[in-house]
């Protein structure tokens, strides 16, 4: 199975970020998402430029209603890079949002807005965060 090829990886590199991500998708088949999420921050903090991992931990994160981890690690990477991929910067409003963080939810939005002023996503989100104020 699919598991035992990533655990068997593990044993022979303890540190293989694709391994612990692909674990993280196999608890996720098998709808552990407690599990899954737990595999793609081990995933992360091995490299924080698994995008893979980064994207299915927010998944999880928005699953089991727990936000910390995702926005530590959203906001890491959007602090190492000049220019945040978009879907991070999405991510990461959104996941403020749910923290009810809206002020650092509406700058992230913005930062959307002013390279793709159509981001349908970002546009919502605003019009949410604009409700809560």
């Amino acid at each position: 199975s699919a598991r035992k090829h990533f655990e068997r990886a593990l044993e022979l590199n303890s540190m293989n970020d694709k391994a612990y991500a692909g674990l993280g998708m196999a608890e996720l088949n098998k709808g552990d998402v407690q599990k899954a999420h737990d595999f793609f921050a081990k995933a992360l903090q091995i490299n924080t430029d698994n995008l893979a991992a980064m994207f299915n931990l927010v998944k999880c994160a928005y699953q089991i209603r727990n936000f910390k981890l995702a926005a530590q690690f959203l906001s890491s990477c959007i602090a190492r890079t000049r220019e945040p991929n978009i879907n991070i910067l999405y991510s990461y409003a959104g996941i403020l949002y749910h923290q009810s963080e809206y002020g650092a939810a509406r700058m992230q939005v913005e930062r959307i807005l002013e390279t793709q002023p159509e981001h349908g996503g970002a546009k919502d989100l605003l019009g949410l965060i604009e409700k809560k104020n």
